[in-house]
């Protein structure tokens, strides 16, 4: 349970009002554009102090992203297509000041995949709407596809490298 380390994720149960929900989502920190930056959430991982924490809640919030829904007051929904349990998960209403479900758009890959390579995004995920929540799984019913940033260079010379990295490069003059 790391919920102690994001207080300002607790509101959401709130927000949930009567109703019981376990979510699939993930913690992010975002930069000063709105972009998630695993560097800037590496800030608040593994803080125990409440002190600290609190602290870094000031510098640097973090935002919860929530992409699914399993169970939903005493029921397991992990077993229903994506887009049942997709508006389920609408249905409830999660979009606060530190969280939101994002939309989610059927079908145009290709083109949400250009749109994450012009915002600097790491990529996009992709489900079968048909699909059940597989937990621990990586199946192909939902893929993973990351923004590839490529660049080429000259190489104009190397430096040999010393110590450990004797018989390797040490640095290249690009």
């Amino acid at each position: 349970d790391v919920g102690a380390r994001y207080p300002e994720l607790a509101p959401i149960a709130e927000s949930l009002a009567d109703r019981a929900a376990i979510l699939d989502g993930e913690v992010v920190a975002l930069d000063p554009d709105g972009r998630p930056r695993f560097q800037l959430l590496q800030s608040r991982m593994g803080l125990t102090s409440p002190a600290v924490i609190q602290a870094r809640v000031g510098q640097q919030p973090v935002d919860y992203v929530i992409f699914d829904l399993l169970h939903l007051d005493g029921h397991c929904v992990r077993e229903l297509p994506y887009l049942q349990r997709r508006e389920l998960l609408e249905e409830l209403g999660l979009d606060g000041p530190r969280w939101r479900t994002p939309r989610y758009r059927r079908g145009g890959g290709a083109g949400l995949l250009e749109a994450a390579r012009q915002q600097g995004l790491e990529g996009i995920v992709a489900k079968r709407t048909d699909s059940p929540y597989r937990p621990g799984k990586r199946s192909g019913e939902w893929i993973k596809e990351r923004v590839w940033r490529r660049q080429e260079f000259v190489i104009g010379g190397y430096i040999p490298g010393e110590g450990n990295r004797a018989n390797r490069v040490g640095s290249l003059l690009v």
